[in-house]
């Protein structure tokens, strides 16, 4: 009976360990480049790309870059008076929809990823988008697909000038949470 104890006792120990793990692996995701990144007007575009999907080891390439649009209210993103509000994605656990599966924690649950715009003080303004999913990911930019309808280029460090960017991504499509900490690039320090 002893051993039985101690076996449990283990047992339970490595169990919240594992939890706390996962727990703490999930925060890294959380606060990693992509999910931190404050997303301004001069960093998103709507684009078309061709071929439609990225396709491995191949060219990409984006044109028609243009303001981009809010799927939840039907019209461009609304930047605020001052043109300062901005962009950032949030990792929600939810069962349906397009998901992300936990390889950092090795958890059950699925989860989407949503964009959300808030004001310049970190307020929330509103969902812009309650489930999407990342394609043609590299250390600069990625392509955002919004509820399965708009195509959004995410690249913190476009200069708001070009009409045609071409590349050939890392990774195609984003499904497990460790694919989201190769984005790596910060946006450029503003000039005060």
């Amino acid at each position: 009976m002893p051993s039985l104890h101690l076996f449990i006792a283990a047992s339970l120990f490595f169990i919240s360990f594992y939890k706390a793990d996962a727990q703490f692996l999930l925060k890294n995701v959380q606060q990693s480049v992509l999910m931190q990144t404050k997303f301004s007007r001069e960093m998103v575009r709507d684009v078309k790309s061709s071929p439609s999907l990225p396709e491995k080891g191949k060219v990409w390439t984006l044109t028609e870059l243009k303001a981009p649009f809010d799927v939840e209210s039907q019209s461009l993103v609304d930047w605020g008076k001052s043109g300062d509000r901005y962009l950032m994605f949030s990792i929600e656990l939810d069962n349906s929809g397009k998901v992300l599966e936990d390889d950092i924690g090795h958890t059950k649950a699925l989860y989407v990823l949503s964009l959300k715009l808030y004001e310049h003080s970190g307020k929330l303004v509103k969902t812009v988008s309650r489930y999407g999913e990342i394609i043609g990911l590299d250390a600069e930019r990625f392509v955002y697909i919004h509820e399965e309808r708009k195509q959004s280029l995410f690249a913190p460090r476009m200069d708001g000038n070009e009409n045609r960017i071409s590349y050939s991504p890392l990774i195609l499509r984003v499904d497990r949470f460790s694919q989201l900490l190769k984005f790596s690039v910060r946006p450029k320090q503003k000039k005060r």
